[in-house]
């Protein structure tokens, strides 16, 4: 036990207080005989007199006029106000801004200040604001801070602004789908230059007969395949609702389906509409996982636990009047979130439908309505975009692993500088389960995926990674292509198979190096391990004792991502992690003095010489097969008779196969 000291302190009035109010030799529980305190204690009396003669604090008050307010009442302290629907307008209009501050127990206003959420707009040394401001597309939450002389200050209420876009949504038409819309109209559908599309408006989507909402489509005939990536959803009120729809007309009590992403209870989640029949209720259901579970909103549901994670794709198949929902991590494998595809069927499906983006408000929720804004990129119908994909382009070497790249879970960004593993001081790229990066499609040449191992940690337990190359096949559907194990005090493997000796030992890092070979479908795996390792150095020496090993790929394939992915143990660490192409397209190129010509099929190569006047005086002439690699000298000029000489790789039709080389 501690010993603690007591303390005791004694309330006294203040002497000059007992004498001002003739207080005498009073006890403080007396009780006060006459005046304005009297039937009162004495004590009771000092602390009524002390909170009668403190300061009261003088903030301004604010009365915003416009924009829209949350307000019952259409005036307020005398001023008209609008209470009218919060305001939308397009990116070519101006908002006007009007707000009024009134100073109090004689004060005076010294600033008025703009602000767009926390971000200051503008400062006015004014007691009112009257401008018209220009917003960028999107919601706006502004408010308005006035200052008296005594430094005290009042923060007005808020006026939200809704501002759309102007653009067209590139290959989209957009409308409202019913009648009556809380922002009756006011539907829109925009395209930025990033590829992102933005879809506005109102109305309700539920399980009744028809729709309200705003819509962004087009006509689609036939079967088709519909990926869109969701970028971000309304969040403003539960059971908002935006995702794929097909319908089978513009009115509102269509059949339908949707795939909807949305806000409720406990969290975002991801569900379907049908309705079946014209003018008939709708029914929603939700997503199952891989035990037949339905994963539905609820005490247990937590986004943010790996089986509740939210995807970043939706995608709705049509095969005849079979109609297949399914979302995804990566936009590949529909099958890689915990919620699996499901299928419905809509007899009689018309041929030809609407297909696009339908986006809610959530009309008749909230006591003051609200407009919606949701966006989407990555749109695809069929594999047709309206932009180009977004996937990494190759090359690309990974040293800062920019996790807007990588997708999985337990995926960090590891920052060592300061706390070194095994020598490495740099950027890591670390994953508790699994670690995935897209690239463009590959499927020609010769294409290397290399990258820096470590297994860190605790000795005692025993667990392994997976090195996978995954690709496309004819069907669209994601495989591997090739996988390798590693797994602690075993020799590294293809499958089932060791490559070499090398067994993997904890704390020391390893160069894995897997490259295929499109022209021949085999694929060679290297594993070395490093020597000395310091990546803010730029040291990296390599031992020569690795291992190597063959296998076959189906070259068929498209090459589409990488994949790490870790099976129990320890944390596992990658660093510069790469992928590159080799011989994937026709090419002439100078190298050290020389001319590599390479050809992605039978071809000629035409060298050709130039005077000084640019006339042609001889031409040499040279077969090459396809997917030959030849090696020439350069062209020698003569001075006074060659002045410049190019190089030309021609197929069999005379077409170019790739830009000349000219020496000069």
């Amino acid at each position: 036990m501690i010993p603690t000291e007591e303390i005791h302190r004694t309330f006294e009035i203040p002497e000059d207080w007992k004498a001002e109010n003739n207080m005498g030799s009073a006890s403080e529980t007396d009780i006060v005989e006459n005046g304005k305190y009297k039937g009162y204690t004495w004590i009771e009396a000092y602390v009524n007199d002390w909170t009668a003669k403190a300061s009261k604090p003088a903030n301004p008050e604010i009365v915003v006029m416009s924009p829209a307010i949350a307000s019952v009442n259409k005036t307020v302290n005398g001023l008209t106000v609008n209470n009218g629907n919060w305001t939308v307008v397009e990116d070519t209009e101006t908002v006007n801004y009007h707000a009024a501050a009134t100073p109090v127990q004689g004060t005076e206003i010294t600033k008025f200040e703009l602000y767009d959420k926390n971000q200051l707009l503008k400062t006015y040394n004014s007691a009112e604001i009257n401008d018209d401001i220009s917003l960028e597309p999107g919601v706006h939450h502004l408010t308005s801070r006035a200052y008296n002389s005594n430094g005290e200050k009042t923060q007005s209420t808020t006026a939200i602004v809704y501002v759309v876009g102007t653009a067209e949504p590139g290959s989209f038409s957009y409308t409202q789908i019913g009648k009556n819309c809380s922002f009756n109209n006011l539907a829109s559908a925009t395209m930025d230059n990033n590829g992102v599309y933005t879809i506005s408006g109102s109305g309700q989507i539920t399980t009744n007969s028809s729709d309200k909402c705003a819509y962004m489509y087009k006509e689609v005939k036939g079967d088709f395949d519909i990926i869109v990536k969701v970028k971000e959803i309304p969040k403003f009120e539960n059971k908002q609702v935006s995702g794929i729809m097909l319908r089978e007309s513009l009115e509102p009590n269509s059949r339908m389906l949707m795939l909807a992403d949305g806000w409720e209870k406990y969290g975002e989640n991801v569900s379907v509409f049908v309705r079946n029949k014209a003018g008939s209720s709708s029914t929603r259901s939700y997503f199952k996982n891989a035990s037949g579970s339905e994963l539905v909103n609820g005490d247990k549901y937590d986004t943010g636990a790996a089986e509740y994670h939210l995807p970043k794709y939706l995608r709705m198949k049509r095969s005849g009047d079979k109609l297949t929902m399914s979302v995804s991590d990566s936009g590949i494998d529909f099958t890689d979130n915990p919620r699996q595809p499901m299928s419905f069927t809509i007899d009689g499906l018309s041929d030809t439908v609407y297909l696009g983006i339908a986006n809610d408000s959530a009309q008749g929720t909230s006591v003051k309505e609200y407009y919606s804004m949701a966006k989407y990129s990555d749109i695809s119908i069929n594999g047709v975009s309206d932009v180009q994909s977004q996937s990494s382009e190759v090359p690309f070497l990974d040293e800062e692993f920019d996790l807007n790249n990588w997708y999985g879970e337990y995926v960090f960004n590891d920052d060592k500088r300061s706390e070194p593993i095994s020598g490495n001081s740099g950027y890591l790229l670390s994953t508790w389960s699994n670690a995935n990066r897209n690239f463009t499609a590959q499927s020609k040449g010769i294409v290397t995926a290399s990258f820096d191992f470590l297994e860190y940690g605790d000795n005692n337990k025993i667990g392994s990674a997976e090195f996978i190359l995954r690709g496309t096949n004819a069907d669209n559907e994601l495989k591997e292509m090739i996988k390798v194990i590693a797994e602690r005090d075993q020799t590294f493997k293809i499958g089932d198979k060791s490559i070499g000796d090398l067994v993997l030992d904890m704390d020391v890092w390893y160069n894995v190096s897997i490259e295929l070979n499109f022209f021949t479908g085999k694929a060679k795996v290297s594993v070395y391990p490093y020597t000395e390792y310091d990546s803010a150095e730029g040291k990296y020496i390599i031992s020569e004792n690795g291992a190597e090993a063959e296998t076959d790929f189906d070259k068929s394939y498209l090459l589409r991502g990488i994949r790490f992915v870790r099976n129990g143990g320890t944390m596992k660490y990658y660093d510069n992690v790469s992928v590159s192409a080799e011989r994937n397209e026709s090419y002439v190129k100078e190298n050290n003095g020389k001319m590599d010509v390479f050809a992605m099929e039978d071809a000629k190569i035409y060298v050709a010489w130039y005077d000084k006047d640019g006339v042609l005086i001889n031409v040499e002439t040279y077969d090459i097969t396809q997917n030959e690699e030849m090696e020439f000298d350069l062209p020698k000029l003569t001075n006074g008779v060659s002045e410049k000489a190019e190089v030309f790789l021609w197929n069999n039709n005379q077409e170019p196969l790739c830009e000349q080389l000219t020496v000069e």
